[in-house]
């Protein structure tokens, strides 16, 4: 048997990669990434993984070139368990794993489950979720996973980034793709943050540079990048967010307690806005604004200042490595 039993069917953003990357780290050399697009993904450069990448899927006939390298993979691969992490980037692979018989297991990190994931989740074994209430819905499957965390000290993580512990901290996140809205909204409305230290991260599709010479000329200390893999050091810094509503990003902007600006994606069939709306419902501190109230961002975004909590939450679920032991 080949030492390669888990399939991890994934690919898009960071959200999507990030607990894939985590569930490899766990198996700890029996699994592989396959998915569209990951050969350009700037997101995997460096991994101690092995990544198949497919061709797309949004023209039909690279659709069916990405189902036919997909059986070829796991022809030579054999996976006994296919992990699907959701979007269409992971279409292809899942598909192919249903018509060769293999065991499907969904994760799904939203608060409602995004169309691909909804369609193989009739014929998943096990359906991982972060949101409490989505487990519900599968009775005897849904099973209730939490990210891995960690606690690093607080003096070594402000150095790290430059920054001062004197000073309150403004984490600035569009997701790991960056907000064109919330990177706009930034560059009007940055004079007026002069109060803040940030870290914002602009997404791999914008130039860092730009963004540095203007916080300069406003002497405002910055921590500008694309993005980054420790994302979970910032939020442990952070005073306050101002952020979009990915799963992972409000999942552990809640472990630590961060009071949130949450600006959902509009085109994300509303998945961000329930994403936003669960963040409020099991209590995390924070305000959601839609794209149209623009002019509440400032005034709410000052309104959480003072409202983090010194502890952190705990986040109910098992750890990826609880679930790899199961495959």
């Amino acid at each position: 048997m080949s030492c390669n039993q888990i399939a991890l069917s994934v690919g898009g953003t960071f959200g999507h990669l990030r607990p894939a990357l985590e569930a490899a780290n766990s198996a700890k050399g029996r699994s592989f990434l396959i998915g569209i697009g990951l050969k350009d993904s700037p997101f995997l450069k460096g991994i101690n993984c092995e990544v198949v990448s497919l061709e797309g899927a949004r023209v039909f006939h690279h659709l069916l070139k990405s189902c036919w390298q997909a059986f070829i993979a796991f022809q030579k691969k054999n996976p006994q368990i296919v992990i699907s992490f959701g979007s269409f980037h992971s279409f292809p692979a899942t598909c192919i794993a249903l018509f060769l018989g293999k065991p499907i297991w969904v994760f799904e990190p939203n608060a409602t489950m995004g169309k691909a994931n909804r369609f193989f989740s009739f014929f998943a074994h096990k359906v991982l979720c972060y949101d409490e209430n989505l487990v519900l819905e599968f009775p005897n499957r849904g099973v209730l996973i939490a990210p891995e965390m960690e606690q690093k000290e607080k003096k070594a993580i402000y150095t790290s980034f430059g920054l001062s512990e004197n000073r309150p901290v403004l984490l600035i996140i569009g997701g790991s793709s960056g907000s064109k809205f919330i990177n706009e909204w930034v560059e009007k409305n940055c004079h007026k943050l002069k109060e803040f230290q940030l870290i914002h991260l602009v997404g791999p599709k914008n130039d860092p540079d730009r963004w540095r010479k203007v916080y300069s000329s406003l002497e405002i200390t910055a921590y500008v990048e694309p993005f980054i893999s420790n994302v979970k050091e910032a939020m442990q810094i952070a005073d306050i967010a101002l952020t979009r509503a990915g799963a992972s990003t409000l999942f552990e902007l809640y472990h630590y307690a961060v009071p949130s600006l949450i600006i959902p994606f509009e085109g994300a069939y509303e998945h961000q806005k329930q994403n936003g709306l669960s963040f409020l419902e099991k209590g995390g501190q924070g305000v959601l604004v839609s794209e149209n109230e623009e002019e509440k961002i400032l005034s709410s975004l000052l309104g959480l200042m003072g409202l983090k909590k010194d502890q952190i939450f705990d986040v109910k679920g098992k750890k990826w490595s609880d679930i790899i032991s199961l495959a």
